[in-house]
Protein backbone atom coordinates (compact mmCIF):
# COMPACT_ATOMS: atom_id res chain seq x y z
CA UNK A 1 0.00 0.00 0.00
CA UNK A 2 1.19 3.74 -1.11
CA UNK A 3 1.77 5.81 1.88
CA UNK A 4 -0.39 9.13 0.95
CA UNK A 5 2.16 11.64 0.49
CA UNK A 6 2.96 8.66 -2.52
CA UNK A 7 -0.19 8.63 -3.49
CA UNK A 8 -0.19 12.74 -3.81
CA UNK A 9 2.67 13.03 -5.32
CA UNK A 10 2.29 10.02 -8.25
CA UNK A 11 -0.88 12.09 -8.80
CA UNK A 12 0.96 15.58 -9.21
CA UNK A 13 3.68 14.05 -11.44
CA UNK A 14 0.23 12.75 -13.79
CA UNK A 15 -1.39 16.06 -13.72
CA UNK A 16 1.73 17.68 -14.80
CA UNK A 17 2.42 15.16 -17.60
CA UNK A 18 -0.91 15.97 -18.67
CA UNK A 19 -0.97 19.74 -19.54
CA UNK A 20 2.44 19.43 -20.73
CA UNK A 21 2.01 16.33 -23.29
CA UNK A 22 -1.79 19.04 -24.17
CA UNK A 23 0.47 22.34 -24.69
CA UNK A 24 3.83 20.43 -24.73
CA UNK A 25 2.93 17.81 -27.25
CA UNK A 26 5.07 15.11 -25.25
CA UNK A 27 5.18 13.77 -21.99
CA UNK A 28 7.63 15.40 -19.88
CA UNK A 29 10.84 14.18 -18.22
CA UNK A 30 9.51 15.00 -14.77
CA UNK A 31 12.49 14.67 -11.92
CA UNK A 32 12.19 14.90 -8.05
CA UNK A 33 14.87 17.47 -7.65
CA UNK A 34 16.46 18.33 -4.04
CA UNK A 35 17.43 22.16 -4.98
CA UNK A 36 16.22 24.93 -7.40
CA UNK A 37 19.31 24.93 -9.94
CA UNK A 38 17.39 26.91 -12.80
CA UNK A 39 17.47 30.37 -13.37
CA UNK A 40 13.76 31.58 -13.92
CA UNK A 41 12.01 34.92 -14.22
CA UNK A 42 8.52 33.85 -13.91
CA UNK A 43 6.20 32.14 -11.16
CA UNK A 44 2.18 31.18 -10.85
CA UNK A 45 0.77 29.90 -7.47
CA UNK A 46 -2.41 28.89 -6.48
CA UNK A 47 -3.37 27.41 -3.47
CA UNK A 48 -5.97 24.68 -2.80
CA UNK A 49 -7.74 23.16 0.45
CA UNK A 50 -10.03 21.38 1.84
CA UNK A 51 -10.68 19.77 5.33
CA UNK A 52 -7.88 16.92 4.94
CA UNK A 53 -5.59 18.74 3.00
CA UNK A 54 -3.70 22.23 2.16
CA UNK A 55 -1.82 22.26 -0.75
CA UNK A 56 0.08 24.80 -3.27
CA UNK A 57 1.43 25.00 -6.95
CA UNK A 58 3.84 26.45 -7.84
CA UNK A 59 4.99 26.87 -11.54
CA UNK A 60 8.40 28.48 -12.31
CA UNK A 61 9.68 28.96 -15.51
CA UNK A 62 11.07 31.17 -18.24
CA UNK A 63 9.34 34.06 -21.16
CA UNK A 64 10.75 30.82 -23.77
CA UNK A 65 8.84 27.97 -22.09
CA UNK A 66 5.66 30.20 -20.90
CA UNK A 67 5.20 31.33 -25.50
CA UNK A 68 6.00 28.04 -26.21
CA UNK A 69 3.34 26.31 -24.57
CA UNK A 70 1.23 28.68 -25.97
CA UNK A 71 -0.62 27.44 -29.57
CA UNK A 72 -1.34 31.32 -30.38
CA UNK A 73 1.07 34.35 -29.96
CA UNK A 74 0.16 36.02 -26.63
CA UNK A 75 -0.07 39.86 -25.52
CA UNK A 76 0.16 39.36 -21.85
CA UNK A 77 2.84 35.98 -20.59
CA UNK A 78 2.03 36.24 -17.08
CA UNK A 79 -1.48 35.97 -17.27
CA UNK A 80 -0.60 32.45 -19.43
CA UNK A 81 1.44 30.88 -16.43
CA UNK A 82 -1.27 31.97 -14.32
CA UNK A 83 -4.05 30.09 -17.08
CA UNK A 84 -1.55 26.95 -16.79
CA UNK A 85 -0.93 27.16 -13.32
CA UNK A 86 -4.85 26.67 -13.16
CA UNK A 87 -4.80 24.24 -15.16
CA UNK A 88 -2.55 22.03 -13.57
CA UNK A 89 -4.30 22.74 -10.32
CA UNK A 90 -7.73 21.70 -11.94
CA UNK A 91 -5.97 18.79 -13.35
CA UNK A 92 -4.52 17.79 -10.01
CA UNK A 93 -8.01 17.69 -8.38
CA UNK A 94 -9.38 15.99 -10.29
CA UNK A 95 -6.84 13.39 -9.62
CA UNK A 96 -7.45 13.60 -6.15
CA UNK A 97 -11.41 13.37 -6.47
CA UNK A 98 -11.27 9.68 -6.07
CA UNK A 99 -9.62 9.60 -3.04
CA UNK A 100 -12.35 11.19 -1.61
CA UNK A 101 -10.58 15.10 -1.44
CA UNK A 102 -12.09 17.85 -2.98
CA UNK A 103 -10.04 21.11 -2.34
CA UNK A 104 -11.43 24.37 -3.45
CA UNK A 105 -9.24 26.54 -5.57
CA UNK A 106 -7.44 30.04 -4.75
CA UNK A 107 -7.15 32.44 -7.55
CA UNK A 108 -3.55 32.02 -9.74
CA UNK A 109 -0.57 34.88 -8.60
CA UNK A 110 1.69 35.15 -11.32
CA UNK A 111 4.80 37.20 -10.25
CA UNK A 112 7.73 38.49 -12.42
CA UNK A 113 11.65 38.86 -11.47
CA UNK A 114 15.22 38.02 -11.81
CA UNK A 115 16.60 34.46 -10.04
CA UNK A 116 12.79 33.58 -8.41
CA UNK A 117 13.19 30.98 -5.76
CA UNK A 118 10.27 29.91 -3.74
CA UNK A 119 9.94 28.16 -0.51
CA UNK A 120 7.31 27.13 2.15
CA UNK A 121 6.36 28.07 5.27
CA UNK A 122 4.78 25.10 6.74
CA UNK A 123 3.74 21.06 5.15
CA UNK A 124 5.96 18.99 2.71
CA UNK A 125 7.81 20.79 -0.07
CA UNK A 126 8.35 18.93 -3.19
CA UNK A 127 9.86 20.19 -6.43
CA UNK A 128 9.72 18.65 -9.71
CA UNK A 129 11.90 19.59 -12.49
CA UNK A 130 10.22 19.21 -15.92
CA UNK A 131 11.96 18.99 -19.36
CA UNK A 132 10.92 18.08 -22.90
CA UNK A 133 12.31 19.47 -26.14
CA UNK A 134 10.17 22.70 -26.39
CA UNK A 135 11.23 23.68 -22.78
CA UNK A 136 11.23 23.37 -19.47
CA UNK A 137 9.76 24.12 -15.65
CA UNK A 138 9.57 23.54 -12.18
CA UNK A 139 7.01 22.60 -10.47
CA UNK A 140 6.16 22.87 -6.49
CA UNK A 141 3.92 21.56 -4.83
CA UNK A 142 3.91 22.34 -0.99
CA UNK A 143 1.66 19.60 0.96
CA UNK A 144 -0.03 19.78 4.43
CA UNK A 145 -2.33 16.71 5.28
CA UNK A 146 -4.89 16.17 8.14
CA UNK A 147 -3.21 13.71 10.10
CA UNK A 148 -4.51 10.09 10.49
CA UNK A 149 -5.56 10.87 6.76
CA UNK A 150 -6.13 7.65 4.93
CA UNK A 151 -6.16 7.39 1.29
CA UNK A 152 -8.50 4.51 -0.36
CA UNK A 153 -9.60 4.85 -3.99
CA UNK A 154 -13.04 4.78 -5.04
CA UNK A 155 -13.43 4.79 -8.71
CA UNK A 156 -17.11 6.06 -8.17
CA UNK A 157 -16.23 9.42 -6.86
CA UNK A 158 -13.77 9.92 -10.03
CA UNK A 159 -14.68 13.25 -12.01
CA UNK A 160 -14.17 13.57 -15.52
CA UNK A 161 -10.69 13.81 -17.33
CA UNK A 162 -9.13 16.98 -18.73
CA UNK A 163 -10.57 16.47 -22.65
CA UNK A 164 -13.02 14.13 -21.85
CA UNK A 165 -16.70 13.92 -22.54
CA UNK A 166 -19.25 13.93 -20.09
CA UNK A 167 -22.99 13.58 -20.29
CA UNK A 168 -25.40 14.61 -17.97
Amino acid sequence: MLANSEILLDAFCNAVGDLVECYGGVKPETTLTENSTDQHDFTAIIGMCDEALSASIALTTNADTVRGMSRIPLANLVDWLGELSNQLAGRYKNKLAIYGLQPRLSTPTTVTGQLLQLGALAGEVYVFSVQWPGGSFEAQLSLELESGLDLQEDHALASAEEGSLSLF
